[in-house]
């Protein structure tokens, strides 16, 4: 399978989501997921499962305004969501982070996508 490793990407989020129960309302957004890292192979990546929704951060990303999109996606619920865990998925397995350790895996691998 050509995105065998995102498929697995996707599964450990799946498996984890119904671990936590988490996202109890926008469940489609695992959907959402699905499809990205369909289209991302091989990515590292942020997700973030709230109570209403996920929001998934693809850590190989070029464009600067998608990249601050990210890291201001991230900011925003370390900050202000109290429902959010943070997960990172290094190509190989998902670990739960805080979300300082989110933010700054998302601020390091785009500033060395930038050089």
């Amino acid at each position: 399978m050509e995105n065998e490793q995102n498929y697995k990407g996707f599964a450990a989020i799946r498996d984890k989501a119904v671990e936590i129960g988490m996202p109890k309302y926008w469940a489609t957004d695992l959907g959402i997921d699905a499809m990205s890292l369909w289209e991302h192979k091989d990515t590292p990546f942020i997700w973030i499962p709230r109570e209403c929704g996920t929001a998934l951060v693809l850590l190989d990303e070029t464009n600067k305004a998608i990249q601050d999109c990210g890291l201001g996606i991230v900011d925003y619920y370390r900050t202000q969501e109290e429902t959010a865990r943070f997960f990172y998925w290094d190509g190989d397995r998902l670990t739960e982070k805080t979300g300082d350790e989110a933010y700054d895996i998302t601020a390091t691998a785009f500033s060395a996508i930038a050089g």
